[in-house]
C-alpha cells in the first residue's frame, strides 16, 4: 500500500501555497476569466433542475446577498466577464489580488478529514473532542512554527526546502513545473443551439 493523502499532508499544504504564491506573481491575460464566464454562464444555463425542498432552501438563502431581485438566482452561479460587465467602477482584478493577499499561512486553515486509522498515523497520541451535534470526533491545533516558516520560506527567501523528495527553489515565482497558469482552452463551446433535422433514413 502507497503513502496516503494523509500521510503526505504537509507536502499538499505546501504546494497549495506555492501555487497561490505563483498565482500572486503571475499577470492574469483576459482570455482566463473570458473561458470563466463562459463556462459557468453554460453551466447556469443547463443546470439540472433540483428538487423542489432543497431549491426553495437554496433559494432563500441566496435572498441574503446583497444583489438586485432580478440576478437573485444568476448572481451566485454565474461569472461575469470583466470586459463586459457593467462594472460601475468595480476592478476585478484588483479584487482578486486583494483576496490572493490574505490567502496567507499565517492567516489561513487547513481541515484534514480522514477516519480514525488514517488519523493515527500522523497523530497516535492526541486528544480528541466530540462536538455535540453528531458525536464527530474532532481536534484543533495550530500549525507548528517550523511548517509556517517553510511556507513563508517558500514564498519569501532565496533558499531551498527539500519536501518528500523533490526541490523548491523558492527564488522563483513558478518553480514547480507541474504547477502553471494554462493557455487558451480551445474546446469551450460557443454555440451550443441544437438544430432540428428531418431524417427520412438512418444509414
Amino acid at each position: 500500500m502507497g503513502v496516503s493523502f494523509v500521510e503526505n499532508h504537509r507536502s499538499i499544504t505546501l504546494a497549495v501555497f506555492k501555487y497561490l504564491s505563483l498565482l500572486r506573481a503571475s499577470q492574469f491575460e483576459a482570455f482566463h476569466q473570458r473561458e470563466l464566464a463562459a463556462l459557468s454562464s453554460t453551466r447556469f444555463r443547463f443546470s439540472e433542475k433540483k428538487r423542489p425542498e432543497d431549491y426553495a432552501s437554496w433559494v432563500t438563502e441566496q435572498m441574503a446577498w446583497p444583489v438586485p431581485k432580478e440576478l437573485l438566482l444568476a448572481a451566485p452561479q454565474i461569472m461575469w466577464d470583466w470586459d463586459s460587465h457593467d462594472k460601475k467602477g468595480f476592478d476585478g482584478e484588483k479584487k482578486v489580488r486583494e483576496y490572493l493577499e490574505g490567502f496567507r499561512v499565517d492567516n489561513g486553515r487547513v481541515l484534514l478529514m480522514a477516519n480514525e486509522e488514517e488519523h493515527a498515523k500522523i497523530a497516535s497520541g492526541a486528544k480528541w473532542e466530540k462536538e455535540p451535534w453528531y458525536g464527530t470526533l474532532y481536534r484543533v491545533e495550530k500549525l507548528d512554527e517550523e511548517f509556517v516558516k517553510q511556507v513563508n520560506c517558500a514564498e519569501l527567501c532565496d533558499c531551498c526546502l527539500f519536501t518528500e523528495g523533490w526541490m523548491i527553489q523558492a527564488q522563483e515565482p513558478n518553480d514547480i513545473p507541474e504547477l502553471f497558469l494554462p493557455g487558451p482552452n480551445e474546446f469551450i463551446p460557443t454555440n451550443l443551439n441544437v438544430e432540428k433535422r428531418e431524417v427520412d433514413q438512418v444509414s
